[in-house]
Formats: structure tokens, sequence, C-alpha cells
């Protein structure tokens, strides 16, 4: 019997990756238009999967950005955020401090993508600085850098600042939707090929309701559902940060 097709949690990339190819369209689109994208959605929406299959493949989408991957999820201060901008942009070690950040950034003229996973974490401390999102918004207009963002929260509740021009005037925000019925039907019969497994019209119709058209909830019904059918035990995934994201290697970790 083959093994269980279904992943019961991380992140879901390369051949395993399903649909999604118009927000995909959208959001290529408005990073080479120098735009922003918040991709904004509920947890369990595959959010942080579509993020990854976009920062690895975006190099053909502008083959001369730098691009880079930053989880806030992984970050505990600000320090760690800026220091993610810096290894980013190639930048010698120095202080990461908004002084030296914004002392760079007056010089900046190469052009950067960075895909920030879990970007709600912006609402509250540590990295609801309005001096950090104010510095941003300055060197927007200059269209060297572009952000595009995953989010559970709009980015106007994200991305505010009273001096200059709020950071969230400069996002668009991309909405991320359920499955469809069709989509969910298509994604349940594209897995079970090969595998000598079938789900009858009910066992779909119940995944679907059960699930709401949610690829994350989807997927974890439905690997439930195949092991029960199999007596397979679920595959072993990692955690999010496991995924190889291919970014330069740093020259030293923080602490």
């Amino acid at each position: 019997m083959a093994d269980n097709p279904f992943r019961a949690s991380g992140r879901v990339v390369g051949d395993d990756f399903f649909g999604r190819t118009e927000t995909i369209r959208a959001v290529v689109h408005h990073l080479r238009g120098k735009s922003n994208v918040a991709i904004c959605a509920p947890a369990r929406t595959g959010k942080s999967s579509l993020l990854t299959v976009l920062f690895r493949n975006y190099r053909r989408a502008e083959p001369d950005a730098l691009t880079w991957f930053v989880d806030l999820a992984n970050l505990n201060a600000l320090p760690e955020l800026i220091a993610e901008f810096f290894y980013a942009m190639r930048l010698p070690e120095t202080n990461y401090t908004l002084r030296e950040f914004a002392r760079h950034l007056k010089t900046w003229d190469h052009r950067l993508v960075i895909f920030l996973d879990n970007a709600e974490r912006f609402a509250a401390p540590p990295f609801n600085e309005e001096a950090f999102f104010a510095l941003l918004a300055s060197h927007m207009p200059t269209q060297h850098i572009s952000l595009c963002a995953t989010t559970t929260l709009p980015p106007e509740t994200l991305f505010t600042n009273r001096i200059g021009l709020p950071l969230h005037s400069y996002f668009v925000s991309c909405d991320l939707p359920p499955f469809s019925p069709a989509e969910c039907t298509q994604f349940i019969q594209q897995k079970l090929q090969w595998t000598g497994v079938v789900f009858g019209e009910e066992d779909i119709f119940d995944l679907i309701e059960t699930s709401g058209g949610q690829p994350a909830e989807l997927q974890r019904l439905a690997a439930e559902l195949y092991r029960k059918r199999t007596g397979n035990r679920p595959a072993e995934t990692g955690p999010k940060k496991s995924i190889a994201l291919r970014q330069p290697t740093r020259r030293r970790r923080l602490l």
C-alpha cells in the first residue's frame, strides 16, 4: 500500500503543492510592479505554504532581485528582525539598530523582495515599533524594497505609523479564499491517484463540509481518513522552520 499522500501538518511545497494559480499570478504581478503585498486569510488556509512556493520561485519572475524569507514566529526581538534585513541586503555585520538600518537605507539602491511569514506578529510587542514602520514607509517611494507578507489581520491594523504616510498605505491586500468544492474534489482525487484507495462521494462531501475548504484542515482530515482505510501510521513531518529555503549562510547567529 502506498504511503499516505496527505500531509497532516507543516508547509506543503514542491509537487505536493496544489492550486492557488490565480493568487500566485496576482501576487507576482504586484511584486514585479514594485508593490507590497499582504496575503490575508485565517489560520490553516495554506498561507505559509503559498509564501514558501512564492519565495522559492520568484527569481524566475525578477532574476536580478535579491530575495529573503523571514518567519516572524521564529524571532523574539526587533533587533533580530533588523538583522534579517541586513542579511537580506548582504550588509556587513554591525549593530542591529534602527539608526544603523536608517543609515544603510539612505544609500540602498538594489532591488530586494522580502517574504514575511506570520506578519500578524507586527500587531503586538516586540514588533509593533512605529519608528520601524515609519522608516520602511519613508523608503517605499524608491521602490527598491518590496514586502510580501502573510497575515491573519489586515495590513491597516498592523503597519501603523503617525509620522509620514502609514506603511500600510503601500500594501495591496490579497485575500486567500478556501478551496471551492470542485478544487477540493480535484485535490483529493489527484492525491489518491495510484494509491489504490478510493474515497466515495459521501467521504469527499464530508471532508469538504468539515474542513470548510481550508487546505490545511482538508489535508489533515483526508490524512486521518486515509490512515483509517489503510492502517498506515502518520507520515513524519517536521516543523515549518525545518524546510530548507536555500538562503545564503549567515556568518553567525544572534544570541
